[in-house]
């Protein structure tokens, strides 16, 4: 019989680093918050919001952020203050760790802990499906916005970096030589988003993956609400309502892409994006 031998748990030098121990004084959102409240400029900078929004934002979330420990917890002010700063701008945690007064696994646990709070609490809130009289009323807005009469939509994807996972191989590779995931998302003609499909590969093109992502499935299954068709100004034969996208995305009934640029000199007739010139 062999006996395996457990590796024996390193016992913890002390609970808490002393650098960390004057956090309520010296930490980013204790000394910096006070200051910042006073200048909403710089409070909007930061946050990429105004301390108005912050406060609403952190009134629908302070029960779920809230804490109960022993010693005295992190607030749930700071909790939100510490995210909405990391998403806005990024960094190394370390970087964030050093100026919060705060352990790593500490700040990791509060972003993500938050990250989640705040998607089960606003996403049924705030990213629902349209219903068919909201998605007139986009059209509506697309139409005296930006002259795109029955579009109910833009659609595009964007890479969000990532540490590269753990024997994931090339799957979140992109193109452009990071790791990442995707959020893909289509928004109405005021950059609002309607709806998103998160958490595809790096690795795939936007086309792929809008062919095999949730908003496709509804938009075939007829599920998402989408409008009856109606002609367009000055015109008498229906029209589909569509989203708009670059040359990446196919060419579909409910989705339009740009025209492709066609290049040919056929008896010095030459065809550029759709017309046809006589060079003499």
């Amino acid at each position: 019989m062999f006996k395996i031998k457990r590796k024996s748990r390193q016992r913890r030098r002390f609970w808490v680093r002393k650098l960390y121990l004057d956090r309520q004084n010296h930490g980013l959102f204790e000394s910096a918050l006070r200051n910042l409240a006073r200048d909403e400029e710089q409070f909007k900078k930061s946050l990429r919001m105004p301390l108005s929004l912050f406060n609403v934002l952190h009134e629908l979330l302070e029960n779920s952020l809230k804490k109960h420990s022993i010693r005295t917890p992190i607030s749930s002010q700071c909790r939100l203050f510490i995210t909405l700063l990391y998403l806005a701008h990024g960094g190394t945690r370390q970087f964030h760790t050093l100026v919060h007064r705060m352990g790593l696994t500490t700040f990791r646990r509060i972003t993500l802990e938050t990250c989640e709070v705040i998607w089960n609490s606003l996403s049924e809130l705030y990213v629902t499906t349209p219903t068919e009289t909201e998605w007139i009323r986009i059209a509506n807005e697309f139409k005296l916005m930006w002259n795109m009469p029955n579009c109910i939509g833009a659609i595009d994807g964007k890479h969000i970096n990532i540490t590269c996972p753990s024997n994931s191989g090339s799957m979140f590779y992109n193109y452009k030589g990071n790791y990442s995931i995707v959020l893909m998302a289509i928004c109405d003609a005021n950059y609002t988003f309607t709806c998103v499909d998160i958490g595809a590969y790096g690795s795939q093109s936007d086309g792929g993956i809008f062919q095999f992502s949730k908003i496709s499935e509804a938009i075939e299954n007829n599920s998402l609400n989408i409008p009856k068709d109606c002609p367009l100004p000055g015109e008498l034969e229906p029209f589909p309502h569509y989203i708009v996208g670059d040359a990446a995305f196919p060419l579909r009934r409910y989705l339009m892409r740009p025209y492709r640029v066609e290049l040919y000199n056929q008896s010095r007739n030459i065809l550029i994006k759709g017309f046809l010139v006589h060079v003499e």
